[in-house]
């Protein structure tokens, strides 16, 4: 090994640049692993929104109305004929109701003279009961989606699971909860759901209460959201709705999307950065078995007349084997104690992957060194294959 030292340096040197750059894309790539989940209290499938505008009396196109009449009542009666729609299974009305957008509603709550129990720090989220069958909401105990909207009309409020303080929902179950901000704004605890997440990939920061909406709230950005029927094409349900389905009085809705839609385009950067980081990862374990299969291919050639001697004195077939594969992964075990002192001094002092979780960044390094073993061990075994086939008679008979 130490006669080819010259191209054991330069495969030592594009180890030690290739594993840095494919520990950071398997840091990104583990830290997404470890945060991903799909596992939501919602069921986003076949659920559209739209979101409501109300029409000011400083604009052209308002609407005189009779005394008494309110802007609910325009919207009661969208929500009721978009009800009626004969691809619609129910709709529902809400203000952050909906997830895969991130606004974020903060609050906190905590149990009066309990000094012991953290505070449960959450995103508010109000809905009309209709909107839990939307989203078809159910409860972490085998609560139904009919059990849980009995609870928000009875004025109990639902909160989720919090990903970042495990079980502190369970301190809160069934009990009443004042808001931090206002003390008399008691929440009674009705029931616990799964996480409520913003999107797939960001991990929950805080839990999430579900309120009843009961009242138009105009001046907050607000959502109607309906669940069509089994069956039905986006191109059948759009084509349905007429223009007075959604414009009442100073009422108006408007942007009717999918919410599978919302959710690629909200997860659009997250997907792009994990086509990024496995195709580089990819284009750098092809440069290393390449690297290496070219390298041990010109060896094992080199070589033939030593393999041939090494076979007469009784050497094995996996004693060529092991000296070829130790070699590169002696290379290999070089590059990685110089890489460990560099991805260190890389989070310290210029803060790489400030965003990332620092619990993977060692796993992940890890990871990346596994993986070029893996595509050196691959890029050897082809040449040494090769080597096998030599014929101790051929070999020396040319020497």
């Amino acid at each position: 090994m130490a006669t080819e030292w010259r191209s054991n340096l330069w495969l030592c040197i594009q180890l030690i640049i290739v594993g840095l750059v494919l520990w950071f894309f398997s840091w990104q790539l583990v830290d997404i692993r470890d945060t991903y989940s799909s596992d939501n209290a919602f069921d986003y499938h076949n659920v559209y929104y739209g979101s409501i505008k109300y029409i000011n009396e400083s604009s052209s196109a308002f609407v005189q109305q009779p005394e008494g009449h309110t802007d609910a009542d325009d919207l009661n009666l969208i929500i009721s004929t978009l009800r009626a729609n004969p691809y619609v299974e129910e709709a529902g009305y809400g203000i952050n109701a909906l997830p895969y957008n991130f606004t974020y509603y903060g609050g906190a709550c905590m149990l009066p003279g309990d000094t012991v129990t953290p505070y449960y720090s959450f995103n508010a989220r109000w809905m009309t009961p209709e909107m839990l069958r939307v989203l078809r909401i159910e409860g972490v105990d085998g609560e139904s989606t009919e059990d849980l909207v009995r609870l928000l009309q009875n004025h109990k409020v639902i909160i989720s699971r919090n990903e970042k303080i495990k079980d502190i929902s369970e301190s809160y179950r069934g009990k009443d909860a004042i808001h931090t901000a206002d003390s008399s704004n008691v929440l009674s605890i009705g029931a616990i759901i799964k996480p409520f997440r913003r999107n797939d990939f960001e991990p929950q920061r805080a839990g999430n209460v579900i309120m009843l909406l009961d009242y138009p709230a105009n001046g907050f950005p607000s959502n109607i959201a309906m669940r069509v029927k089994e069956g039905v094409s986006p191109q059948q349900f759009l084509e349905s709705l007429k223009p007075s389905d959604l414009h009442v009085g100073n009422v108006l809705v408007y942007d009717i999307t999918s919410l599978e839609a919302t959710r690629r385009s909200a997860q659009h950067s997250y997907w792009d950065k994990v086509r990024t980081a496995v195709s580089g990862s990819v284009f750098l374990l092809v440069i290393v078995f390449l690297g290496f299969i070219g390298t041990f291919w010109f060896r094992t050639r080199q070589r033939r007349s030593e393999i041939a001697i090494r076979k007469v004195n009784g050497a094995t077939d996996g004693n060529i084997y092991r000296r070829l594969f130790s070699e590169g992964l002696t290379i290999l075990l070089v590059a990685a104690i110089i890489d460990l002192p560099l991805a260190y001094l890389a989070i310290g002092k210029l803060n790489i992957g400030q965003e990332l979780n620092r619990q993977m960044c060692w796993p992940s390094f890890a990871l990346s060194v596994l993986l070029m073993a893996v595509m050196i061990l691959v890029g050897v075994w082809f040449p040494a294959r090769n080597a096998m086939k030599i014929q101790p008679s051929d070999a020396l008979h040319d020497e």
